[in-house]
């Protein structure tokens, strides 16, 4: 199914953990995770795994490609304020400002349900999209940029960006590069 893929990470997460109180960081953790969990749900988007400072989330597959890659792109600029809004309310408390790099695919994946007798039931998305994703979310630390999208999600958009900056990305594991565009900031 068409799908587009929302992965986020927390940056600089091991040096703010270094200088915080564990209590003050979980404190922290959850108002980031609860504001993230906003602005995906707002737009239709559902987180499908936390991973200590980053999350992915998945939208569609039951809309459109364009309505599902739009969906993606606005909570992606929507988490991008919470976090300038976090940094506001923590300013006093906060070591460091917080800072997320968020990168967006959209593609083909798979979407299903992994069980075991001992575990519960749980939705899974993997493939290649996926992959990419998390990828195009890595590389925001070496374009310096706050939000890389891919071109397949914002062809899929039918938006335009024209302040981005465009780079091609190879893929580890992948022949075939992927042309992304860097935004930094919500604006």
């Amino acid at each position: 199914v068409k799908v587009s893929v929302l992965v986020a990470d927390m940056r600089a997460f091991y040096e703010l953990s270094q200088r915080q109180l564990p209590h003050e960081l979980m404190v922290l953790l959850n108002r980031f995770y609860d504001e993230m969990n906003h602005a995906i749900t707002a737009h239709n988007g559902k987180i499908e795994s936390f991973y200590g400072d980053g999350l992915m989330a998945i939208f569609g597959p039951e809309r459109s490609e364009r309505t599902t890659s739009r969906n993606a792109i606005d909570a992606a600029l929507n988490m991008l304020r919470a976090v300038d809004a976090l940094n506001r309310e923590f300013a006093s408390a906060s070591p460091l400002p917080l800072r997320i790099g968020i990168g967006i695919e959209t593609g083909e994946a798979i979407v299903g349900t992994v069980e075991s007798a001992s575990a519960p039931a749980r939705a899974v998305t993997v493939g290649e999209t996926v992959m990419i994703a998390g990828q195009i979310e890595a590389s925001t630390r070496r374009f310096m940029a706050d939000l890389i999208i891919s071109d397949a999600t914002l062809v899929a958009s039918g938006r335009s960006y024209p302040e981005a900056a465009k780079h091609v990305l190879a893929i580890k594991g992948r022949q075939k590069s992927v042309t992304v565009h860097a935004l930094h900031g919500a604006e």
